[in-house]
């Protein structure tokens, strides 16, 4: 793994007889002259790639450029998480289609950085060329690639996502200080772990989605309280624990073009 700069790497670690798979995410974050390295285990559907098959005849066989030797399958209507086997690598996708019979294509070599765009290529089937589309899109965190016979879905110009933020954090820690005087103390803190922020500008509206699992707040403005921590998980253990749901919150806000045209919807998941 090259660890060298910031950012975040998926990869995947199998046991000896690669019978099962485990998903892992990387951080990488710099403070002054430290590294800071934070390793996670992932649910398979908070992977950052996901892969869709949308074809009906055929099966999908999925591996990194340059690990030919491990593919995954996708079958029919079907759809699987994907990560690294060697991060240190390409980081390039090749899918096949194979038929019930095991005959497979040429490869397909995917742009994941092509959002929102409907790709076309045409791939040999033995003696037989098939037309292949594929798009990559963002859920979440995620960026999904499904697969389409022909053209069957094509680009929507008014629906181009103009602007993405996304911010994901292990833990995100705000304190609120006291400027009432000149000594400077903690008046409350609040602990969000984890923490998720996605920001999508596309079409003509902006959407925003937040997601935290514990929340935790202290009340430091008195040190003779006999109960400092207001709010509290009651059961951290549990929580912790990847199966359980997560705290979303989703605002969608129609971008302003007349007085009359501001909405915002408010939707609140457990």
């Amino acid at each position: 793994m090259d660890i060298s700069s910031p950012g975040n790497l998926d990869f995947i670690c199998q046991n000896e007889t690669l019978t099962q798979d485990k998903y892992f995410n990387l951080l990488i974050t710099i403070q002054d002259a430290s590294l800071f390295i934070t390793l996670q285990e992932q649910d398979p559907s908070d992977t950052s790639i996901q892969i869709k098959n949308n074809l009906d005849e055929y099966e999908l066989l999925v591996h990194q450029y340059g690990v030919a030797n491990c593919s995954y399958t996708v079958p029919s209507q079907g759809k699987i998480p994907f990560a690294w086997l060697q991060p240190s690598l390409n980081n390039v996708i090749i899918v096949k289609l194979s038929t019930p019979a095991k005959q497979t294509s040429s490869e397909i070599k995917c742009k994941l950085k092509e959002i929102n765009k409907s790709l076309t290529e045409i791939v040999m089937l033995g003696n037989t060329s098939v037309i292949v589309s594929y798009i990559v899109s963002l859920s979440g965190r995620s960026r999904v690639v499904e697969f389409f016979i022909g053209q069957e879905k094509e680009e929507a110009k008014d629906e181009e996502c103009k602007f993405l933020m996304r911010a994901n954090l292990p833990s995100l820690g705000i304190s609120l200080i006291s400027a009432a005087s000149n000594k400077k103390y903690e008046l409350a803190y609040i602990s969000l772990t984890p923490f998720l922020l996605v920001v999508v500008d596309k079409g003509d509206t902006t959407a925003l989605q937040l997601r935290i699992k514990t929340i935790v707040v202290d009340n430091n403005s008195r040190y003779d309280l006999p109960y400092p921590v207001i709010v509290f998980p009651q059961n951290i253990k549990k929580l912790k624990e990847r199966d359980l749901p997560c705290l979303d919150f989703i605002i969608k806000i129609k971008n302003k073009q007349k007085e009359s045209d501001v909405k915002i919807n408010f939707i609140l998941f457990f």
